[in-house]
Parts: C-alpha cells; sequence; structure tokens
C-alpha cells in the first residue's frame, strides 16, 4: 500500500477522541456530522494501523472490492465527526490496541483508496512499523 501524504501527528484525549487535522478534513470533504467507515489492521506490514473514508464510499464498493474482500483487516462500524473536527475511537478499539490517553498517532493519506490512514505510535508497533517500511522501499 502506497501511503502518499503526511498530514501530522494527533494525540488520543481523556475521551478517546482524536482529532482530524483541518487540512486532511478539507482534503477529503469530510464534514461535521459526516459518517465515516473505521477499518482496523488495514497495512499489510502493521495491525496497528486504521482506515478512515466516508461512509457512502464504503458501503458503495463492490463486495468483490480488496477492502471488503480481506481476512486481514475489520470494518468495525461508523464515527462521527464531531464540530471541531473530532471523531471518537470506539472503547473496544481502544482497548483491543492499547489505545491510551495521550498515545500519539500519525494522519496519513492512502492514494490508491483516497481514504486516511492513521497509525499508532507506540513503541513496540512504531519498531515493526517502521522496520517494514523500511524493507518495503528496498
Amino acid at each position: 500500500m502506497s501511503l502518499n501524504k503526511f498530514y501530522g501527528v494527533v494525540k488520543v484525549n481523556s475521551r478517546g477522541q482524536i482529532g482530524i487535522p483541518k487540512k486532511t478534513r478539507e482534503d477529503f470533504e469530510f464534514s461535521s456530522g459526516d459518517n465515516l467507515a473505521l477499518l482496523v489492521g488495514v497495512l499489510p506490514h502493521s495491525k496497528d494501523a486504521m482506515m478512515l473514508m466516508k461512509a457512502e464510499e464504503w458501503y458503495g464498493l463492490p463486495d468483490s472490492a480488496p477492502l471488503k474482500n480481506s481476512k486481514n483487516h475489520e470494518f468495525i462500524g461508523l464515527v462521527k465527526i464531531a464540530e471541531r473536527g473530532q471523531i471518537v475511537i470506539p472503547k473496544k478499539i481502544r482497548s483491543q490496541y492499547g489505545i491510551e490517553t495521550g498515545l500519539q498517532i500519525l494522519v496519513l493519506s492512502h492514494e490508491k483508496t483516497h481514504s486516511v490512514i492513521l497509525a499508532l505510535l507506540n513503541q513496540k508497533s512504531l519498531g515493526k512499523w517502521a522496520s517494514n517500511m523500511i524493507e518495503g522501499l528496498e
């Protein structure tokens, strides 16, 4: 999977929210009240990443599309963008992936699927994620 733009790093707050950077919201035309599909385990070399895309785009994909027809990642459900651009990461996902207050998350774009990738920056996953990214470039 090819990532084509870095939007910044965001932190998880005490309510499990992250703010989607304004430039990201503008580029992807995410607006307050929009429902976004949330998928986990989307990068082939890291289970510690999530994907966001507009719900209508997700539901518009054919069942045979790679994003809908993969055993490597899972559609979790929908999250809604709040007025100031925040989304809440569901408690189940926060528990499963060890997402705690203060955890930093890289916000990147994915050119093939026109979606947003949220890569978790914890020491355990970052080492593997960075190593695999570097290996993929060689």
